[in-house]
């Protein structure tokens, strides 16, 4: 009887843990703009950018999803931040100089 009940306690608590990862995946996520030290000429583009709230914040270390469009006048770049306790969507769209 004994191993039935620790079986099942066994199955029941996987299922809950299963249950738990599905939730945190699909929790919503905060939108921050990231901050950006950029610097343009006429042939080069500078960019320093940082996965963080600030420059001189820790930044990101386990991110996701990085989606970097650049076209002829515009840059945009976004990435997922899974940190222990929220998950931080970070944004950057900027419009280059002609």
């Amino acid at each position: 009887m004994r191993e039935g009940i620790k079986e099942g306690a066994g199955i029941a608590n996987e299922r809950m843990s299963n249950l738990l990862a599905d939730l945190k995946m699909k929790k919503d996520y905060i939108n921050v703009q990231l901050p950006v030290q950029w610097a343009q000429s006429l042939h080069n583009v500078f960019l320093e950018v940082r996965y963080a709230h600030r420059h001189d914040a820790p930044g990101c270390s386990n991110f996701v999803d990085e989606q970097v469009t650049l076209t002829e006048d515009r840059l945009k770049l976004s990435v997922l931040c899974l940190d222990a306790t929220s998950r931080v969507k970070y944004n950057l769209d900027l419009a280059l100089w002609d």
